[in-house]
């Protein structure tokens, strides 16, 4: 199996060990085949157009897991049912520069 797409699930406060089996659920229950979970991150603040801390905003659980590459093309209905943001459309200013650099795919 291959793994090339990354989602994101915003706002999503998962435990990867209690939540894996619920989420591994919808898959099977929607015929996709068995997603990737990579892990949770937590967001930064936005920042206004002067570089300052927008206030209540940061620190959202997003998941992050892979979808199979058989399943991408079937997925993106459910992307957007759901809220889901792939990798590359994703706003990248609010995650960790160790996020970002984890996963920037090569140009």
């Amino acid at each position: 199996m291959r793994f090339n797409q990354i989602v994101i699930l915003p706002g999503c406060d998962f435990n990867i060990k209690n939540d894996k089996k619920y989420f591994l659920e919808f898959f099977k229950k929607y015929k996709f085949r068995k997603p990737k979970i990579i892990e949770v991150v937590i967001t930064l603040p936005n920042k206004d157009e002067n570089g300052n801390v927008i206030i209540g905003t940061g620190d959202r659980k997003d998941l992050f897991f892979y979808i199979n590459e058989k399943d991408e093309r079937r997925f993106g209905i459910w992307k957007f049912i759901y809220g889901m943001i792939y990798w590359e459309d994703c706003d990248k200013t609010i995650y960790p520069k160790k996020i970002i650099k984890k996963y920037e795919v090569e140009k």
